[in-house]
């Protein structure tokens, strides 16, 4: 799993960035939420929110797995965080400051499609992917448009896979799902090809089905390419290739073929195999 990720793991240090530290504190807030302690989980997915806002993407979870007191916390310790600069700025200067990081944020996500240039900031989102495997025999120029649509398509696959779980009273895919979620991350945001560390529990899933036997036998063909174009682009060692691996988004594609596989695997056990002994949501909220 290490020489996997090490080289995002290079890049996350090389730039000062807090990938890592994120990672933790949401395994950390997954860890109290299993524990039963709702208002300290709610509270680590709120400060992960206020770090970096891509996170929302987990509250829908949280409310369909009806944990509303840690949705609550959340959402409040999101609005205490926005809050906090006026004590300082004022309230009208808060509100300009918010204002103009929403504003940037906005411009940073505007195209979430590669178009081909020397630009390769969103070289690895899962819509590149998709425009250039499929709908650009289709669609001649990219469009925002088309970027909803494929995201509420994800949204809805993810939401079918959840109630699914949930109809056949499967608590204990919750912590599947949760990481999920946030390895998925990278892929519906523009980000740097750092980010994709928020992958690495998935990286440790398929290694856990890898070691010390593959299981199912054939996974080993299936995991290499795809653990190589994860993080195997060192490259002061590949030379040209790794220019070639950029161009081409090798690295999102890997991204969505791991998460593609986890869920294939998850499926296959019927269980999750992230712990020992999972401890089911009813428990939880018992305990």
């Amino acid at each position: 799993t290490g020489l996997v990720v090490v080289v995002h793991l290079h890049r996350e240090l090389h730039l000062g960035n807090v990938n890592v530290m994120l990672l933790w504190v949401l395994l950390f807030a997954l860890d109290r939420l299993l524990a039963g302690k709702h208002s300290l989980g709610g509270a680590l997915i709120g400060l992960a929110i206020l770090t970096k806002p891509h996170f929302v993407v987990l509250l829908p979870l949280l409310l369909l797995r009806r944990e509303f007191k840690a949705t609550g916390i959340a959402l409040l310790t999101v609005l205490m965080g926005i809050a906090v600069p006026a004590l300082f700025l004022g309230v009208s200067s808060s509100i300009a400051l918010h204002q103009e990081w929403l504003g940037e944020m906005a411009r940073h996500n505007a195209s979430l499609i590669y178009r081909g240039s020397d630009n390769y900031n969103a070289v690895n989102t899962v819509y590149s992917f998709l425009h250039r495997l499929v709908l650009k025999y289709f669609i001649a120029t990219p469009s925002s448009l088309e970027t909803y649509v494929l995201l509420a398509i994800i949204a809805c696959a993810f939401g079918l896979l959840v109630l699914w779980k949930l109809r056949r009273g499967d608590a204990k895919s919750f912590v599947f799902e949760y990481l999920l979620l946030v390895a998925l991350v990278p892929s519906i945001t523009l980000t740097d090809t750092e980010h994709f560390l928020l992958a690495l529990p998935l990286v440790a899933y398929v290694m856990h089905h890898l070691a010390p036997k593959a299981d199912p036998r054939w996974l080993a063909l299936v995991a290499a390419p795809i653990l190589f174009g994860y993080g195997g682009n060192w490259e002061d060692a590949l030379g040209p290739t790794s220019d070639w691996m950029i161009h081409h988004g090798v690295l999102g594609m890997a991204n969505v073929g791991l998460l593609v596989l986890s869920v294939f695997l998850f499926l296959r056990d019927g269980r999750s195999n992230l712990s020992e002994e999972p401890v089911s949501m009813g428990t939880a909220h018992h305990q």
